[in-house]
């Protein structure tokens, strides 16, 4: 792929592999979730894209970015519940409040998606890095990027690798918020769902890029 960035309907079909990955993760997240938390984060995110995948195929084709994102992160608060619903579609809508003049997803437009998406986890959590949640991954992914990727190809891999790395230091963290800061240090040597989810997703955008690099070459 040798454009630096990709089409608004690109950019819902990226999406769209999105939800398939992390519906065929359910089983991995419920396990970490079973160490943290109810062991259901992974019910909750499958219930969530394919509410995400079915909104998605409804959307006409001028459909832009800024609306796509909105709309997903509003359907996926309307399709679950918990933590994780309202945290998760804040900041789908928050970087679709972002990017409401984009009409192409480039660097600029995937760094100013991460921004947003932290922002609005720092902002309604209540939350900073190092207290072990999805912004730790979400923090990550954003102080990665210099701006000089010069493609989302080049760009959303390295925010992807940034952001696993950040959901596996998680699991030397204490939790610091919610109803995981009760075990203590029992919570010691467990990554944080919602951190390991994000770098799922960030994966899943950084896979679809490259089969589409590939074929085009």
């Amino acid at each position: 792929m040798t454009e630096t960035a990709i089409t608004a309907q690109e950019f819902r079909v990226m999406l769209r592999s999105v939800a398939a990955k992390i519906i065929g993760e359910e089983s991995h997240l419920n396990s970490l979730d079973a160490a943290l938390g109810d062991g259901d984060h992974g019910i909750t995110m499958r219930l969530g894209f394919e509410a995400v995948a079915r909104k998605l195929s409804e959307m006409d084709a001028p459909a832009g970015i800024a609306r796509t994102l909105e709309e997903s992160g509003m359907t996926f608060m309307g399709a679950t519940g918990g933590a994780i619903g309202v945290v998760l579609g804040k900041m789908l809508i928050a970087a679709g409040r972002s990017l409401k003049d984009a009409s192409r997803f480039g660097v600029p437009e995937f760094r100013a998606m991460l921004a947003a998406m932290e922002a609005s986890v720092s902002n309604s959590g209540k939350v900073k890095s190092g207290d072990k949640t999805i912004l730790d991954a979400v923090s990550g992914a954003s102080t990665s990027l210099s701006g000089d990727e010069g493609t989302v190809l080049a760009a959303v891999p390295k925010a992807a690798l940034a952001a696993e790395q950040a959901a596996q230091n998680t699991a030397h963290m204490l939790c610091r918020v919610g109803r995981a800061s009760r075990l203590g240090e029992s919570a010691l040597g467990h990554p944080d769902p919602g951190a390991v989810s994000f770098s799922i997703m960030l994966r899943a955008m950084a896979e679809w890029l490259e089969k589409r690099s590939e074929a085009f070459t």
